[in-house]
């Protein structure tokens, strides 16, 4: 995608169509059917602008899920563990707000 920003989108004068985008790149469009690897999503470029972003919604909760956990497992840096924390430190000032106190009033 940086490579088309980078080179081709500019050219696009005529009005250019741009689909078969990676799904990576659109975790909330719907994979095409006769290939998941791409969504259903376009773009319209006119005189080397982007006018037009639309995609066919996903609409399946556990392939949402399914990729959503893909986008946080890649994002992670692999020396990194996962969290442990089971609730929000206190230090956060989560905890007086909700019981009505201020930090004066702890």
């Amino acid at each position: 995608m940086e490579l088309f920003e980078a080179l081709g989108e500019a050219r696009c004068v005529q009005p250019t169509f741009i689909t078969d985008f990676p799904s990576e790149l659109s975790p909330l469009a719907k994979a095409r059917p006769d290939d998941p690897r791409y969504v259903q999503r376009f773009e319209l470029y006119i005189a080397g602008m982007e006018v037009a972003n639309a995609y066919s919604e996903l609409n399946d909760p556990r392939e949402q899920r399914r990729r959503f956990e893909a986008q946080v497992r890649a994002a992670r840096p692999a020396t990194r563990k996962p969290s442990t924390w089971t609730r929000i430190p206190a230090c956060a000032g989560v905890r007086a707000a909700a019981h009505g106190r201020g930090r004066r009033g702890r």
